[in-house]
């Protein structure tokens, strides 16, 4: 074989080999990028909480409370976080897509109720067969608003009834409202934990008003 017909063979095969390549690469099919949610929870209790109530002996026993689980709408159901644009419309609600929460919003209000009230009663579930005080608690608002595009603020409402013996003994609606640091879901999520947090102390403070009596 000559070389100029050995020239020619190389760059004929280096030709299909190319095409064949090429014809592999769309073949191929395509990659998807997976994106994973990032999940968020309300954080560890603050430690103001964690002190027990002024003026009770460390040794005092402390009363009994049951704390039901929070009831929630169906659209606070899911571990979903919301987030409401009031400066485009009161009524519409939207879900962020890569972020959510580690649990329902009614079950960390659940739990962070009854870790917040630990240190001033001896809690248990609503269900345990004492003869106790009842809370009950229903969630109606936990979201993001937006009041700008730049600005929002994490809402918490919370309508908390304290139920003896059969009957309601006192019922009140609590709201919160915390600035975001930042526009996003971050920022919401930590609004929305101060939000909790400091429901949770107006609920303590309001329990200590009514006095229930175990």
């Amino acid at each position: 074989m000559t070389p100029s017909v050995t020239r020619r063979f190389a760059a004929a095969l280096a030709t299909v080999l190319g095409a064949c390549t090429l014809l592999g690469a769309c073949a191929a099919p395509a990659q998807k990028a997976v994106i994973r949610a990032q999940r968020f929870d309300l954080g560890p209790l603050p430690s103001a909480a964690l002190a027990p109530a002024a003026g009770t002996p460390s040794a005092a026993p402390l009363p009994v409370l049951k704390i039901a689980t929070v009831d929630a709408p169906a659209d606070l159901s899911s571990d979903q976080i919301r987030y409401r644009l009031r400066y485009a419309g009161e009524r519409e609600a939207n879900l962020y897509t890569t972020s959510r929460w580690t649990m329902t919003p009614a079950q960390m209000l659940t739990q962070r109720l009854r870790d917040s009230l630990a240190t001033r009663y001896t809690v248990l579930g609503g269900g345990e067969p004492v003869k106790a005080p009842l809370l009950a608690v229903q969630l109606v608002e936990f979201a993001q608003w937006f009041d700008a595009p730049r600005e929002s603020r994490g809402v918490v409402v919370l309508r908390v009834s304290l139920i003896s013996d059969g009957q309601v003994r006192a019922q009140r609606t609590f709201q919160r409202s915390e600035p975001s640091r930042s526009a996003d879901a971050a920022g919401g999520v930590d609004a929305l934990a101060r939000a909790t947090d400091a429901s949770c102390q107006d609920i303590a403070a309001w329990l200590g008003q009514v006095r229930p009596a175990s």
